[in-house]
């Protein structure tokens, strides 16, 4: 099953940078198809038509000023025909980004705030509240990243740091 949110979305999972699906520039495609034509034989950094066959292409404006370009999490501009194609490859890898339930994320937010305030309050040592607040919230973090390369589960990082920190 595809996980979706309870608008019916579903979160693409961005590869990380030089991962990302293969983009080929249209004018190799182009020029190889001319040769071909020709009867020419293709050059060695042509694209050769049977690199296409049982793959699925997607054909888009990768150019700045065609306005086919999206802010993702791994770039500020990146082209909307990557956006579709990581998609699909998401599909057929079943390789979905999972969203914890918003009730896990306050619990965890909760906790977490819960423990900077006993520290600040319990804690007679100023570096001891600071240090044990601070270590609680690179743990959450570092926890965070673990699982999400792992198991590319989004378990949230700006509720549960930013009232982390606010307890501070």
């Amino acid at each position: 099953s595809i996980p979706v949110d309870r608008d019916g979305m579903v979160s693409v999972h961005f590869y990380q940078l030089g991962k990302e699906p293969k983009s080929i520039p249209i004018a190799g495609i182009i020029d190889s198809a001319r040769h071909l034509q020709l009867g020419e034989e293709l050059e060695p950094e042509s694209v050769s038509p049977f690199e296409f066959k049982d793959k699925i292409v997607i054909v888009g404006a990768s150019a700045v000023g065609l306005s086919d370009l999206k802010i993702t999490p791994i770039r500020s501009a990146y082209p909307g025909a990557l956006v579709q194609a990581t998609a699909v490859s998401n599909l057929i890898s079943n390789d979905f980004l999972t969203r914890i339930p918003q009730w896990a994320m306050s619990t965890t937010s909760l906790l977490l705030a819960l423990l900077c305030y006993g520290a600040i309050l319990f804690l007679e040592s100023f570096p001891l509240k600071i240090g044990l607040s601070l270590l609680a919230t690179f743990t959450y973090s570092a926890i965070s990243l673990w699982v999400f390369r792992e198991w590319s589960l989004d378990i949230g990082l700006a509720l549960p740091l930013s009232i982390t920190l606010a307890a501070i």
